[in-house]
């Protein structure tokens, strides 16, 4: 088999669960995410753990949202897609258990958070491609909705309760809780067909397999692609530093955890939930620049706001709001390249989440260091001026190459099709 060839497979019957059910099932990301972002910086700032620290081992414990697509073959080989999604969602609710256990060691919190990661990363992967596999083309940018809103919901709800939770009730036991919790949401996905991997991924040999994910990973789409995500255009990142900062800003512990829990999950659900109304009027790569233009245009009237309560919740809700509408335009253009009877859709969802995860990453590391040398101001300068840069060079590249979108892999299992507008 080589890659770009469509295989034969048998056809899928319709979803027994709605849409939006299917979308919320990706709750264990955002899930994570909320503990990863916010509640672990306030566990750690509550025992002094100096700020750029905790930008550098929160941003270092979520590296396998970048580079665990390495691993992510596995999930077209040996077992279906169900099992491993279902799979993959227990062991990350059993690495943030312990994660939260050894929250006094910055070491250990950092180190479990960065396996909880690499399990979640594989689990979005996989997720993705088996669900956007069982719908048609014209509905995958809802599924792309609906999964930013079960990622961001669920950040946001775990924000708003992790910390009540460790607090309020023995440690031991809220930690337990919010674990169940990563497992709880992919219950639902019981009830959906799973297709078997493709026979001859598992049976050709790993030199043969590897050559296709070679040819899978220089498709010039793919690569295309590989550049837009990569680029710091849309990151907002500083979603992920804010929540060590709320005492800089005056809020206490419980605004914060109230903010970025009620506060940012409306906000990124409105978000998500504009994204396909937006994508009837332009195309997913440009509302993709669109929107890393207007957040980093945000970032920068942050500037000249005071540093108050009233001024963290601005900044916390609006950084996640343009995120969450971020993350959707980015999985509504993934979906669509996937294509159909795709044998290495999970590989490939893996690779480009992956990549827009990259700039996530690294940004926190660098905003970081830029709060380090000139405070909130300086975080705030930096991470808007990088990205407005990011989204002029891509749509220059765009405009020089006369392609208006990225095409799409619809009809030839992932291949490159000859429309490229993307409509």
């Amino acid at each position: 088999m080589g890659a770009g060839v469509e295989t034969t497979a048998p056809p899928l019957t319709a979803p027994r669960l709605p849409i939006w059910v299917m979308g919320l099932a990706m709750a264990p990301f955002g899930l994570l995410g909320g503990v990863w972002a916010v509640t672990t910086p306030q566990l750690l700032a509550s025992q002094h753990v100096p700020e750029p620290m905790i930008a550098t081992v929160t941003a270092l414990s979520g590296l396998p949202t970048s580079v665990g697509f390495l691993a992510s073959p596995v999930l077209d080989v040996w077992i279906s897609r169900r099992a491993w999604t279902l799979g993959l969602a227990v062991l990350t609710g059993l690495l943030l258990f312990a994660a939260l256990l050894c929250h006094q060691s910055v070491l250990a919190i950092g180190a479990f958070l960065f396996l909880a990661w690499f399990s979640a990363i594989l689990f979005a992967g996989v997720a993705g491609a088996w669900l956007s596999s069982l719908l048609p083309q014209e509905k995958r940018a809802s599924l792309a909705a609906w999964s930013t809103v079960g990622n961001t919901g669920a950040g946001g709800l775990a924000v708003f309760i992790a910390m009540p939770l460790l607090r309020d009730l023995p440690f031991l036991a809220g930690a337990a809780v919010l674990g169940l919790a990563v497992m709880a949401p992919v219950l639902p996905l019981l009830l959906l067909e799973a297709p078997p991997p493709d026979a001859r991924l598992s049976n050709e040999g790993l030199t043969a397999f590897l050559r296709d994910l070679r040819t899978l990973a220089t498709r010039p789409h793919i690569v295309r692609l590989l550049i837009l995500f990569l680029a710091p255009a849309a990151a907002f990142s500083l979603t992920n530093l804010l929540g060590g900062l709320g005492d800089q800003f005056r809020a206490s512990e419980r605004f914060v955890s109230t903010v970025g829990g009620a506060g940012v999950t409306v906000a990124g659900i409105i978000g998500s939930l504009l994204v396909p109304r937006l994508l009837k009027l332009t195309t997913p790569v440009r509302l993709y620049l669109l929107i890393g233009s207007v957040g980093a245009l945000f970032t920068a009237g942050l500037l000249l706001a005071p540093h108050g309560p009233a001024t963290f919740a601005v900044a916390m809700i609006g950084e996640n709001a343009f995120q969450a509408a971020a993350f959707t335009a980015s999985f509504a253009i993934t979906f669509r390249s996937v294509g159909t009877d795709n044998p290495l859709a999970a590989t490939q969802v893996s690779l480009l989440t992956g990549a827009g995860n990259g700039p996530i990453t690294y940004m926190q590391i660098l905003d970081g260091r830029a709060y380090g040398a000139a405070g909130i101001a300086g975080a705030f300068a930096f991470d808007s001026a990088v990205s407005l840069v990011a989204c002029a060079i891509m749509a220059l590249w765009l405009w020089r190459r006369q392609e208006p979108d990225l095409p799409d892999g619809s009809g030839d299992a992932g291949a490159v099709v000859a429309d490229p507008a993307g409509g």
